[in-house]
Protein backbone atom coordinates (compact mmCIF):
# COMPACT_ATOMS: atom_id res chain seq x y z
CA UNK A 1 0.00 0.00 0.00
CA UNK A 2 0.94 3.50 -0.38
CA UNK A 3 0.49 4.28 3.04
CA UNK A 4 3.78 1.89 4.02
CA UNK A 5 5.92 3.10 1.21
CA UNK A 6 5.19 -0.23 -1.38
CA UNK A 7 3.35 1.50 -3.74
CA UNK A 8 4.36 -1.28 -6.40
CA UNK A 9 2.45 -1.70 -9.42
CA UNK A 10 1.17 -5.30 -9.29
CA UNK A 11 0.27 -5.68 -13.15
CA UNK A 12 3.40 -6.86 -13.88
CA UNK A 13 5.79 -9.02 -12.29
CA UNK A 14 9.48 -9.82 -13.86
CA UNK A 15 11.18 -13.31 -13.38
CA UNK A 16 14.64 -14.01 -13.82
CA UNK A 17 15.96 -17.15 -14.85
CA UNK A 18 19.45 -17.91 -13.82
CA UNK A 19 21.50 -21.19 -13.37
CA UNK A 20 24.63 -22.09 -10.89
CA UNK A 21 26.84 -19.40 -12.42
CA UNK A 22 27.94 -15.34 -10.67
CA UNK A 23 27.73 -14.76 -13.97
CA UNK A 24 23.52 -14.74 -14.02
CA UNK A 25 24.45 -11.26 -11.87
CA UNK A 26 24.22 -9.34 -15.14
CA UNK A 27 20.55 -11.09 -15.51
CA UNK A 28 19.81 -9.73 -12.16
CA UNK A 29 21.09 -5.94 -12.61
CA UNK A 30 19.67 -5.97 -15.86
CA UNK A 31 16.23 -7.20 -14.75
CA UNK A 32 16.20 -5.16 -11.42
CA UNK A 33 16.75 -1.65 -14.04
CA UNK A 34 13.59 -2.85 -16.19
CA UNK A 35 11.42 -3.97 -12.82
CA UNK A 36 12.26 -0.32 -11.64
CA UNK A 37 10.73 1.41 -14.79
CA UNK A 38 7.68 -0.75 -14.74
CA UNK A 39 7.61 -0.37 -10.98
CA UNK A 40 7.23 -3.85 -10.21
CA UNK A 41 8.13 -6.87 -8.30
CA UNK A 42 11.62 -9.50 -9.50
CA UNK A 43 11.80 -12.85 -8.61
CA UNK A 44 15.05 -14.72 -9.48
CA UNK A 45 14.26 -18.39 -9.85
CA UNK A 46 16.99 -21.41 -10.12
CA UNK A 47 15.76 -24.82 -11.32
CA UNK A 48 18.32 -27.27 -9.59
CA UNK A 49 18.31 -30.78 -10.99
CA UNK A 50 16.91 -32.85 -8.39
CA UNK A 51 18.64 -35.89 -8.99
CA UNK A 52 21.79 -33.54 -7.62
CA UNK A 53 22.31 -32.46 -4.46
CA UNK A 54 20.22 -29.40 -3.13
CA UNK A 55 22.98 -27.06 -4.16
CA UNK A 56 24.55 -28.63 -6.41
CA UNK A 57 28.59 -29.70 -6.81
CA UNK A 58 31.73 -27.30 -6.99
CA UNK A 59 31.09 -23.54 -7.64
CA UNK A 60 27.67 -23.92 -7.75
CA UNK A 61 26.49 -23.27 -3.93
CA UNK A 62 28.80 -20.49 -3.90
CA UNK A 63 27.52 -18.40 -7.37
CA UNK A 64 24.38 -19.60 -5.49
CA UNK A 65 24.64 -17.59 -2.29
CA UNK A 66 26.22 -14.96 -4.38
CA UNK A 67 23.39 -14.65 -6.97
CA UNK A 68 20.68 -14.66 -3.67
CA UNK A 69 23.11 -11.55 -2.24
CA UNK A 70 22.83 -9.62 -5.21
CA UNK A 71 19.11 -10.42 -5.49
CA UNK A 72 18.47 -8.84 -1.84
CA UNK A 73 20.80 -6.11 -2.83
CA UNK A 74 18.12 -5.24 -5.62
CA UNK A 75 15.36 -5.68 -3.62
CA UNK A 76 14.62 -9.01 -5.68
CA UNK A 77 13.54 -12.63 -4.14
CA UNK A 78 14.74 -15.50 -5.13
CA UNK A 79 13.41 -19.44 -5.16
CA UNK A 80 15.66 -22.17 -5.71
CA UNK A 81 13.12 -24.92 -7.31
CA UNK A 82 14.07 -28.53 -7.22
CA UNK A 83 13.09 -30.67 -10.33
CA UNK A 84 14.10 -32.79 -13.63
CA UNK A 85 11.11 -30.74 -15.50
CA UNK A 86 13.19 -26.87 -15.94
CA UNK A 87 10.19 -25.43 -18.08
CA UNK A 88 7.34 -27.16 -16.60
CA UNK A 89 8.87 -26.04 -13.38
CA UNK A 90 9.54 -22.69 -14.40
CA UNK A 91 5.87 -22.28 -15.96
CA UNK A 92 4.37 -23.31 -13.08
CA UNK A 93 6.30 -21.09 -10.58
CA UNK A 94 5.78 -18.04 -13.43
CA UNK A 95 1.44 -19.22 -13.53
CA UNK A 96 1.49 -19.16 -9.60
CA UNK A 97 3.51 -15.80 -9.21
CA UNK A 98 1.37 -13.87 -12.38
CA UNK A 99 4.57 -13.22 -14.18
CA UNK A 100 4.56 -11.00 -16.98
CA UNK A 101 7.93 -10.66 -18.43
CA UNK A 102 10.82 -12.93 -18.26
CA UNK A 103 14.13 -12.28 -18.47
CA UNK A 104 16.84 -15.21 -19.68
CA UNK A 105 20.22 -15.78 -20.39
CA UNK A 106 21.95 -16.04 -24.09
CA UNK A 107 23.42 -19.47 -24.68
CA UNK A 108 27.03 -19.66 -23.94
CA UNK A 109 27.91 -21.27 -27.98
CA UNK A 110 26.57 -20.75 -31.00
CA UNK A 111 23.82 -23.14 -32.39
CA UNK A 112 20.50 -24.10 -31.67
CA UNK A 113 19.02 -23.04 -28.15
CA UNK A 114 15.38 -24.83 -27.73
CA UNK A 115 14.86 -23.35 -23.86
CA UNK A 116 13.22 -20.06 -24.65
CA UNK A 117 11.21 -21.78 -27.16
CA UNK A 118 9.88 -24.22 -24.90
CA UNK A 119 9.18 -21.57 -22.38
CA UNK A 120 7.37 -19.32 -24.98
CA UNK A 121 4.68 -22.70 -26.05
CA UNK A 122 4.71 -23.07 -22.21
CA UNK A 123 3.44 -19.39 -21.66
CA UNK A 124 2.36 -17.92 -24.41
CA UNK A 125 1.34 -14.63 -22.87
CA UNK A 126 4.34 -13.70 -21.11
CA UNK A 127 6.88 -11.48 -22.27
CA UNK A 128 10.41 -12.93 -22.83
CA UNK A 129 13.84 -10.69 -22.74
CA UNK A 130 16.71 -12.39 -23.78
CA UNK A 131 20.57 -10.75 -22.78
CA UNK A 132 23.47 -12.24 -24.33
CA UNK A 133 26.16 -13.53 -22.64
CA UNK A 134 29.36 -11.14 -22.53
CA UNK A 135 30.91 -13.37 -25.24
CA UNK A 136 27.84 -13.52 -27.57
CA UNK A 137 27.57 -9.87 -27.07
CA UNK A 138 31.22 -9.30 -27.88
CA UNK A 139 30.69 -12.03 -31.18
CA UNK A 140 28.57 -9.88 -32.68
CA UNK A 141 29.37 -6.77 -32.72
CA UNK A 142 32.41 -7.62 -33.94
CA UNK A 143 30.31 -9.40 -36.81
CA UNK A 144 28.53 -6.28 -37.14
CA UNK A 145 31.22 -3.45 -36.93
CA UNK A 146 34.00 -4.47 -39.31
CA UNK A 147 37.29 -4.04 -37.85
CA UNK A 148 38.81 -1.97 -40.22
CA UNK A 149 37.02 0.27 -42.74
CA UNK A 150 35.52 -0.92 -46.04
CA UNK A 151 35.89 2.09 -48.15
CA UNK A 152 35.61 1.68 -52.14
CA UNK A 153 37.55 4.13 -53.80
Amino acid sequence: SEQDGTSMNKHYHVMVCVTGQRTCERLIRHSAAFAQTLDCPVSVVHVADDTSPFLGVGDTAGALEYLYRISAHFGADMTILRSTDVVGTLADFAKKNHITHIVLGGPAATGVWEFPGKLRQALPGVEQCIIPSDAMAAAAAAQALPLTPQVQL
